[in-house]
């Protein structure tokens, strides 16, 4: 069975280090930063095929319609996606406005749908840009991450989980912590799957079979991905 051992290029966390975080960020505050903005870069870049389309359906019917029933056509917009974005701006077109940069940044976080904002609230994304802020270098970061292409034809979900997982794995390394205790490593996954999933070889190859996958905890996503692949490899055997 072949496996997918490719390392994702994270280069880029030294580059934004050196360039942009070095002397106002401590060695164990990196991660904390530029985890949140590699995650809204990953979604700014999914959503920049549909964004007219949700721009334009928010123009026609924010003042038509109750806040209740724009969502579900502003999700219609997407084509089928779960979030989307109303504001004008996106990352990369952020960065033709410097002098306009926090503004303009706030609008286009306040412009995410319910379920990004929730998950920068968790990562206390308003703490960061408001440090980042202080000490003039919003712009600079956002121009750093603007620059990284992580679109799906470059970055599919399976990808995206190792360079999550490397974000975490340096800066767990930055605060003496061990990787393991935020995610399972990938070996570990794929004897999981061995384990769990090959006693129902013959029976996940018939036809009509449906199964899902459920990982309660799920962080970067890679467990999920990983036994899905698993269950496509074994019953291609």
């Amino acid at each position: 069975m072949e496996q997918n051992n490719k390392r994702p290029d994270i280069g880029f966390v030294w580059r934004i280090t050196d360039d942009v975080l070095r002397d106002t960020f401590k060695k164990n505050e990196i991660g904390e930063v530029i985890l949140p903005f590699v995650v809204v870069r990953r979604i700014d870049c999914i959503l920049e095929p549909v964004n007219d389309k949700v721009l334009a359906a928010y123009n026609n019917f924010k003042d038509k319609v109750a806040d209740d029933k724009l969502d579900p056509i502003l999700r219609k917009a997407t084509g089928g996606m779960k979030f989307y974005n109303t504001s004008r701006h996106t990352l990369t077109s952020l960065i033709d406005d410097a002098k306009n940069v926090g503004i303009n940044f706030d609008n286009y976080l306040n412009g995410f749908s319910p379920e990004v904002k929730e998950i920068l609230k968790n990562f206390q994304f308003d703490k960061v840009v408001a440090r980042l802020t202080r000490n003039g270098l919003l712009y600079q970061m956002i121009r750093a991450v603007a620059a990284l292409d992580f679109s799906p034809e470059r970055y599919d979900n399976h990808d995206m989980g190792y360079v999550f997982e490397e974000l975490i794995r340096i800066s767990n390394e930055q605060s003496n912590e061990t990787a393991g205790e935020h995610f399972t490593p990938r070996d570990v996954i794929r004897l999981m799957s061995a384990i769990l999933f090959t006693p129902d070889k013959e029976m996940l190859n018939k036809r009509g079979i449906i199964r899902t996958i459920f990982d309660p905890t799920c962080g970067t996503g890679g467990m999920v991905n990983l036994g899905k692949q698993f269950i496509f490899d074994m019953c291609d055997d």
